[in-house]
């Protein structure tokens, strides 16, 4: 139940939908993604997963996941990141992490 303040994480829609995410994170690890935790679809619910080591060569890096997956990706300049948040069609959400 996502109205009870104990629940840190709700379904996803459908159970086809979190097997969906499931290839998705499974194909980006078989295209040279880490999975460094998560990655499983039980039922409707779909583990909290990060994944490292992505490039945008990864299909997941051009892809809706609509599933709590964080896709992490490393630059080294202001220039390369507009590169990376450019590359993609979508912009639902993204984050920029630095250390200043």
């Amino acid at each position: 139940n996502p109205c009870d303040k104990n629940v840190t994480i709700g379904p996803l829609i459908n159970t086809k939908q979190a097997q969906r995410v499931e290839q998705l994170v499974s194909a980006a690890v078989n295209e040279g993604a880490t999975l460094e935790i998560g990655g499983h679809a039980d039922g409707v619910f779909f583990q909290p997963t990060v994944l490292t080591d992505v490039t945008a060569n990864n299909s997941i890096f051009s892809e809706e996941i609509f599933g709590p997956v964080a896709v992490l990706i490393p630059f080294s300049s202001d220039e390369q990141a507009i590169e990376l948040a450019n590359d993609g069609d979508y912009g639902l959400s993204a984050g920029i992490i630095t250390s200043n």
